[in-house]
């Protein structure tokens, strides 16, 4: 069984960044990592990583990462819901229920669902980390049944789309898991088997029919106007990911950070870059702030409070983050923004004992400032 993963939204986790170097476990412990170097797609070993992401009914929404790239062959997490969502016995989701019915994704009551589950269960958080998706599909036919239906090809379905629906020929795809009909059955509400969307239009007499798929996991249509639930889908941006780090335990305890200890369990959360806030806090009474600099480098300030595993004696030292070289834990010199003199385009190590965390050879952060 593959790691699970829990979401957790700051633009910084200063629980997380302070960590002595012995935090960042070995690979095969995984406490903490950079970035999502801990996440991949589907294999036919392990199934799947999942992370959850927004709330449906209170509840934190599961998705499997099919993919570790876009549905577009681009850099991110491809993902999915694990279960359907809907409400009430049958879901209440009709493909399209204006007159006259149509079947053409763009403009149908299926996007405006997937618009309002981004708008309305993600976090201003979540929303900044998906990717908007624009892509084309090809005429499809369907492999599931001893009748299979055929889909139309339609130029841009998705046309800047943050979430939506699978297409028929994506629910099919061996490479995220859908090697049969088992394979594509999802629960809803766990007490039955969902009837859910997709975003393909039927080919031929049928202008009124679009993909979906029924409880056996069979690939097939149905009319638009029908009420079903929705197995919604995007793309993540993996850019917006700082660590994957292991979702239980407490880092602070009594105002000193301790490390994690090696872990062998399988849940786990994301910590990623929130660029709607300018600040955080670390803990009750701590606030650190993001202060640009002109070499793009970020200066996140504030108290570390004395404790074992930091001999700062609870001085002022700051988080330097510089773009390639990830985050460094330094003393704050008031005189020098940059708490010391670093050398443009070299990554300088942590001074006075101070750990040096892990960098990561690309920009986690990201060109923005946070």
């Amino acid at each position: 069984m593959k790691k699970q993963l829990a979401v957790s939204f700051l633009s910084l986790c200063m629980a997380a960044t302070l960590l002595p170097m012995g935090a960042f476990a070995a690979e095969t412990d995984k406490a903490i990592l950079p970035g999502t170097s801990g996440i991949s797609g589907y294999d036919s070993q392990n199934s799947y990583d999942c992370l959850y992401y927004g709330q449906w009914e209170d509840a934190p929404i599961q998705w499997r990462v099919l993919d570790d790239q876009t549905n577009t062959g681009e850099e991110g997490l491809f993902v999915l819901s694990e279960g359907c969502l809907g409400t009430g016995n049958w879901g209440n989701i009709p493909f399209d229920d204006t007159n006259p019915k149509s079947n053409a994704w763009q403009g149908s009551d299926a996007q405006a669902w997937c618009n309002t589950l981004y708008t309305d269960h993600f976090t201003a958080g979540e929303q900044g980390a998906v990717l908007a998706t624009t892509k084309s599909d090809d005429a499809y036919d369907s492999t599931s049944t001893a009748f299979p239906p055929s889909f139309v090809a339609i130029e841009n379905i998705l046309n800047g789309d943050k979430v939506f629906f699978l297409s028929a020929q994506e629910a099919e795809t061996a490479a995220y898991g859908f090697t049969d009909d088992a394979s594509r059955v999802a629960r809803y509400q766990n007490v039955r088997n969902g009837l859910w969307w997709l975003r393909s239009p039927l080919v031929g007499l049928a202008a009124d029919s679009a993909g979906y798929i029924n409880g056996g996991g069979f690939t097939y249509y149905q009319w638009v106007a029908s009420d079903n639930m929705a197995r919604p889908a995007f793309n993540l941006d993996t850019d917006s990911v700082l660590f994957t780090s292991a979702a239980v335990g407490s880092k602070v305890s009594q105002g000193t950070i301790s490390p994690i200890a090696a872990y062998t369990g399988n849940q786990w959360k994301l910590t990623l870059l929130d660029d709607t806030r300018s600040s955080f806090t670390a803990k009750q009474g701590d606030t650190i702030t993001a202060e640009p600099d002109s070499r793009g480098q970020r200066h996140f300030r504030g108290p570390v409070r004395p404790g074992s595993h930091h001999p700062s004696g609870g001085h002022q030292h700051h988080l330097l983050h510089r773009p390639g070289c990830g985050f460094r834990l330094l003393p704050h010199h008031p005189g020098h923004p940059g708490g010391q003199s670093h050398r443009p385009g070299r990554c300088a190590p942590g001074r006075r004992g101070l750990p040096e965390l892990h960098p990561r050879q690309r920009d986690l952060a990201g060109s923005e400032g946070g």
